[in-house]
């Protein structure tokens, strides 16, 4: 194997239905510089058909795109997939519902070229609203919808602070080692959540340290049905569940009480940061929706902690990395 091809880089993304804004994100990623090692764009799309090939046709010379389309409704059943395709050099993830800047790509291809082995790489967000939230809600939504910044001066992190997974990238093989995305996570299973999570703790066990990029930034769309009090509760719900499933695993080589305690401090800490004191005191509006949040973290958590009784996590890193063997099946 040549050197271009350990470097090659590779966009992927992942699209389900929704055309119109698509084509939104392929404008913004063919007016990026694209360094000399950019290989292509796969673009996996594993929704209803809906007019994305006519969309693809205007940008596949531009961005080389090669276009596939799967049956599984699950995002890293269709990653994995890709991993099947491209097998080597640098993976680039993105949402199909984002903007970026005109060197996003370039600022990757120098971190992959000045840190080529034991590190992934990511950067920080921003939102673009399709309608503003109030302000007192925005703290209690996922970092999705209310942007993911790192402290100024930070240059790597590690699990479990984690990149969002439509701005950062690993290289291929380490990801193949590491058994692939995790296909009980994610959209489009029960969970919602956790895929890119959990991805990058398999390349922290692995030895991998992610490099924060503080120039590689993207912009996400955030439909207002995303931005709403119930909405957030659920997704709390969801994340505390998938970080149960982690704890039980995680914290194995403690006594379960005391790796229950560690992960309520650690997310206490967080919601107490999300409030102002005085609302928590006088048990306001705000004061009372913090505790709700923090009842609906809780009883994902323990949910979460008791699944992974029936399904050990290790046992679920073994099912992933049989997963990432298998085919994905393609629609005819």
């Amino acid at each position: 194997m040549n050197r271009s091809e350990e470097n090659r880089i590779t966009i992927v993304m992942v699209a389900h239905g929704r055309s119109d804004v698509v084509r939104q994100t392929l404008t913004g990623l063919a007016q990026c510089d694209q360094p000399a090692n950019y290989q292509q764009l796969v673009l996996v799309e594993n929704g209803p058909e809906c007019g994305m090939a006519a969309v693809v046709a205007e940008f596949r010379d531009r961005l080389l795109i090669l276009h596939e389309r799967i049956g599984s409704p699950r995002k890293c059943v269709a990653l994995n997939h890709v991993l099947k395709i491209i097998e080597r050099g640098w993976a680039l993830f993105i949402d199909d519902d984002v903007r970026v800047s005109p060197d996003w790509i370039q600022t990757y291809a120098e971190a992959f070229s000045q840190f080529p082995e034991g590190h992934y790489f990511g950067g920080p967000t921003d939102v673009d609203y399709e309608q503003r939230p109030p302000e007192w809600l925005i703290p209690f939504l996922p970092a999705s919808a209310r942007g993911l910044v790192f402290p100024e001066g930070t240059t790597e992190i590690t699990y479990p602070t984690c990149f969002l997974g439509f701005n950062w990238a690993a290289r291929i093989e380490s990801l193949i080692h590491a058994g692939g995305f995790p296909e009980q996570f994610g959209p489009g299973t029960s969970f919602g959540v956790g895929d890119e999570t959990l991805m990058q703790f398999l390349l922290k066990q692995a030895g991998q340290l992610g490099r924060v990029l503080p120039r590689a930034k993207v912009w996400h769309q955030v439909p207002k049905n995303r931005c709403a009090a119930e909405w957030a509760l659920k997704r709390i719900h969801a994340s505390g569940r998938v970080a149960g499933i982690e704890a039980s695993w995680y914290e194995r080589k403690i006594p379960r009480w005391l790796g229950d305690l560690r992960c309520h401090i650690r997310h206490a800490r967080n919601q107490l940061k999300r409030v102002r004191l005085s609302d928590l005191l006088r048990l306001n509006a705000v004061g009372r929706f913090s505790f709700r949040c923090y009842w609906a973290w809780i009883v994902g958590f323990h949910t979460g902690y008791r699944e992974s009784a029936s399904a050990e996590f290790p046992s679920l890193l073994t099912d992933n990395r049989r997963a990432a063997n298998d085919k994905a099946v393609p629609l005819e």
